[in-house]
């Protein structure tokens, strides 16, 4: 399948509505019904109320992505097939994901998490995020999957982010400024950068698992579990080790996502 075809299989015949559980047709009412559903899962995610499940961060970004959207999708929790772009600017392409997995969990193990200050730390957790926006997992919902996994990240090393903070035009723009270049091949985290430090504060009562005896052997596990992702590819952006090999559509807005048309988006914004 390609081309157009592969990208209109998700859709209803005829229609620009994504092919739902519920068997909704109208597309307005099934954006209505997917923020209602999606909007207390989230919350329970954020708050911690649904444990986050996985040992790296594939399993936690798609264990993430199918709460939120499992009830809504056949394809939830499962990584795209198609490759997608947005205002000029082309998301990873879709047969590298594993690789830019990798690249992700990499950057994580390989971060110095203790040695860093809250500034420091914040900045790196805006590197990840950006380099997770490029990679732009999912065929939709990457923007929800994004803010509750780095949410969960930055809990783990002291960190409170609150996303309520950033308003979609403001995070739509940064996160397009994180594009050097239409593919991704090179990447900046300034835009990032620079609302993490809005959106971002020490955790005030943070229960670190450093300081638990117990958690020492489930660090030592996870390590192991994860010692995969310091993969051989050397780079420290997910762009950086990229082929692009085209044939793009269109998606979402970056990092926010809503129900989209092809080739264009009606995304309503942060709080989707």
């Amino acid at each position: 399948m390609a081309g157009n075809a592969a990208w209109d299989r998700f859709f209803y015949p005829g229609t620009h509505v994504l092919q739902n559980k519920f068997n909704e047709r109208d597309e307005d009412a099934l954006a209505e019904m997917e923020y209602e559903i999606t909007g207390e899962i989230y919350e329970d995610l954020i708050s911690g109320d649904i444990p986050i499940e996985g040992a790296t961060a594939q399993e936690k970004l798609q264990f993430i992505h199918g709460s939120l959207l499992g009830s809504i999708y056949d394809w939830a929790g499962q990584f795209r097939d198609v490759n997608m772009s947005k205002g000029g600017h082309s998301f990873g392409d879709e047969a590298s994901m594993g690789m830019y997995m990798r690249q992700l969990q990499g950057k994580i193990n390989r971060t110095p998490w203790n040695d860093l200050d809250h500034s420091a730390t914040v900045d790196q957790l805006a590197a990840i995020h950006t380099d997770l926006n490029f990679a732009h997992p999912f065929r939709e919902g990457n923007g929800r999957a994004s803010r509750v996994f780095m949410t969960d990240l930055a809990a783990e090393h002291g960190v409170e982010l609150d996303f309520s903070l950033v308003g979609d035009e403001q995070w739509n723009q940064a996160s397009a400024d994180t594009f050097l270049d239409p593919y991704g091949l090179n990447l900046t985290a300034e835009p990032l950068k620079e609302i993490y430090r809005e959106i971002a504060s020490p955790r005030e009562e943070a229960d670190s698992l450093d300081h638990q005896p117990e958690a020492d052997e489930m660090d030592d596990e996870l390590s192991a579990a994860m010692q995969f992702g310091d993969d051989a590819y050397g780079a420290d952006s997910v762009g950086d080790a990229l082929g692009y090999q085209g044939g793009h559509v269109s998606l979402d807005d970056y990092g926010i996502d809503g129900a989209v048309d092809y080739g264009s988006s009606n995304d309503q914004g942060l709080d989707r």
